[in-house]
């Protein structure tokens, strides 16, 4: 039986993706809470030791495995016990996010715990190479500067892929509210930091929270002196640090009491969570204007008003989890790059018994769940089954993805194409010389970084009947020539359908065209069938010209016995040698049948053959 491979599938889609590291593996907060995300879904921590009010945060090394955890003030080991020298941070018990853990640029073993107060912010390091692996506080409350107006604090990669950009709201100067961008490298932390956007924060509960891919600043006031709620959006420039364009997004006095936030992974979508009523809103931030976003604001969820919904952070299985406080168990956006109730918000999502919900959840370096925009590719079937034409215009429309696209380059795989064979534009349209199998490279160039993206794809109907090989037949014998890869088939003779029967009496080629309806057009193959003498054994009454085989069929061993001496071929169905064996003054040789896969194969002496059926 002969077949044909399959075509490719008609879409195909690029995928420039990054989404979570293994360093977001493990959470905990709360009351003796966690979350375990290297099982799907997310098993409950059983051996927190911590009670976190609201602000904590929690890392684990590459491979997943805890390294330590804090509430802003005390910080557990990897053992759940205190860490040396790990009492006494100046994180404080109330506020949103009074501890984040980052990791420093170009080491392997230094962390900085960023702490907030009420009218602070400080930093303390953790060499984790100390106390036998299980890590030690070297220096603890290192002040940046005293008037921190809010309690929290974000961070995201530097464009450059290697620094990290700490985020918090006050400055040096009293009251002064502002975002505040102070940038860790592998030389420490930059104390000066970039004051930039004039924010509505104010006292001192809420949420900061940067978008994924490091382009946009979420921030919450919670109301905690009044009922002024208000949801803020910035734009983040991850080259510079500075934060602008700052856009009120909901203020109304009739929703009370917003503390959570986050964004989608793809970064087009803001969620936020309020107290009074207790509801989830989304807003679509591709909508364009600042008033039509505003005006795309859903209710994604409404719980009964003894559910206090509280913080809200994405994990690294690209869902956001929301706090339900006092419960055990953990409500979540399954969903959170789609629009309205496609959302899909669960109430009950996973259980974290036997802890229990206070206010927050641990605090990331957003960067860990980078999910960039996707890239498409369809075939052009107005030209030919052969062009594919690419898309990469979802990444430039969308102002949430705030990417600084200052080029692109493509690369189709296809050198036979000449000049042709690369790209600069949004949206190529390539002509592939050939049906087959390709290796497209598209590099993407922002302002200070680049991503590459490399997709093998296939296209055009891939008929390859027998290609290269020569099928075999005895004469008077019938053999199945088969086809795949094609919605329809036109053998020579005038036939249709995906296989042809043939008694052929000479050897001959034998051609099929099969045909694609979904990508309009049609290939041409063909094989040659060999055909043999099989039956001379019967035919030639002289001994010289003997050749048997006993037992026929068989699965184990045969004995093959002939009128002289002289050389015997194994070969398969299709003319393929696969053995080879020399008959000595006996004119019989035993051959050994287990290692072959069951069907039809043939001894071949002279001109003489005669078939074998392994069973």
């Amino acid at each position: 039986m002969v077949r044909f491979p399959k075509y490719l599938m008609f879409f195909l889609s690029l995928s420039l993706r990054l989404i979570s590291q293994n360093e977001t593996n493990n959470w905990y907060f709360g009351q003796y809470a966690g979350l375990n995300f290297s099982t799907n879904p997310p098993s409950a921590v059983l051996n927190s030791t911590m009670f976190a009010s609201s602000g904590c945060s929690s890392v684990s090394d590459a491979a997943g495995n805890l390294l330590f955890y804090t509430n802003g003030q005390t910080v557990w080991n990897k053992n759940h016990q205190i860490m040396a020298n790990g009492t006494g941070l100046w994180g404080v018990y109330g506020p949103s996010q009074s501890g984040l853990i980052v990791k420093k640029p170009g080491s392997s073993s230094i962390y900085y715990i960023f702490s907030t107060g009420w009218y602070y912010f400080a930093y303390s390091i953790v060499d984790m190479s100390l106390a036998s692996g299980t890590g030690s506080v070297t220096i603890k409350n290192k002040n940046v500067y005293q008037w921190a107006v809010g309690s929290s604090v974000a961070a995201t990669k530097h464009c450059n892929g290697e620094d990290v950009w700490i985020i918090t709201v006050g400055s040096p100067s009293y009251f002064n509210s502002c975002l505040s961008a102070f940038k860790l490298s592998s030389t420490g932390l930059d104390t000066v930091g970039i004051q930039s956007s004039t924010t509505q924060f104010g006292y001192p509960v809420g949420t900061l929270k940067v978008s994924p891919n490091g382009r946009k600043i979420a921030a919450t006031n919670y109301g905690y002196y009044n009922d002024s709620s208000v949801v803020e959006l910035f734009d983040f420039d991850n080259s510079t640090g500075v934060a602008s364009n700052l856009q009120i997004l909901l203020g109304d006095t009739a929703i009370k009491k917003i503390f959570g936030t986050e964004f989608s992974p793809d970064g087009s979508k803001l969620y936020a969570a309020s107290y009074l009523p207790n509801r989830i809103y989304q807003w679509d931030l591709c909508a364009g204007s600042t008033s039509a976003i505003v005006a795309s604001q859903y209710t994604a969820a409404s719980t009964p008003s003894n559910v206090q919904l509280m913080a809200m952070q994405l994990a690294s299985d690209g869902k956001i989890y929301v706090c339900k406080s006092f419960r055990k168990y953990m409500a979540a956006i399954k969903n959170p790059n789609a629009s309205g109730s496609s959302c899909n918000y669960v109430d009950s999502a996973v259980s974290i018994a036997p802890g229990s919900n206070n206010y927050g959840l641990p605090s990331f370096v957003s960067s860990y769940f980078e999910e960039k925009p996707s890239m498409t590719t369809n075939y052009n079937i107005s030209q030919s089954c052969l062009t594919a034409s690419f898309d990469v215009s979802q990444a430039l429309t969308c102002p949430s993805t705030g990417y600084s696209l200052s080029n692109l380059s493509w690369s189709f795989g296809d050198p036979a194409s000449g000049n042709s064979n690369t790209s600069v534009l949004t949206n190529p349209v390539h002509h592939f010389s050939l049906a087959g199998t390709y290796t497209v490279t598209l590099i993407v160039n922002y302002n200070c970084s680049s991503d590459t993206i490399k997709k093998v794809i296939t296209v055009g109907p891939q008929l390859q009947l027998a290609a290269n090989r020569k099928a075999v037949v005895c004469a008077g014998d019938s053999i199945e020539l088969s086809a795949s890869g094609a919605d329809s088939y036109l053998w020579q003779d005038g036939s249709s359908g995906d296989h042809l029967n043939i008694s052929p009496s000479v050897s001959a080629y034998y051609t099929v065209i099969g045909t694609s309806s979904t990508l309009g057009c049609s290939r041409k193959d063909s094989v040659y069938v060999t055909v043999l003498d099989c039956t001379g054994l019967k035919e030639f009454q002289n001994q010289e010209y003997r050749l048997t085989v006993f037992p026929n069929p068989s699965h184990g061993e045969v004995e093959i016995n002939a009128g002289k001496s002289g050389q015997i071929f194994l070969l398969n169905e299709l003319g393929q040698e696969l053995a080879r064996f020399y008959l000595g003054a006996e004119n019989k040789y035993q051959v050994k049948l287990s290692g072959l896969q069951s069907g039809v194969y043939l001894i071949k002496m002279d001109y003489m053959v005669r078939k074998i059926v392994v069973n």
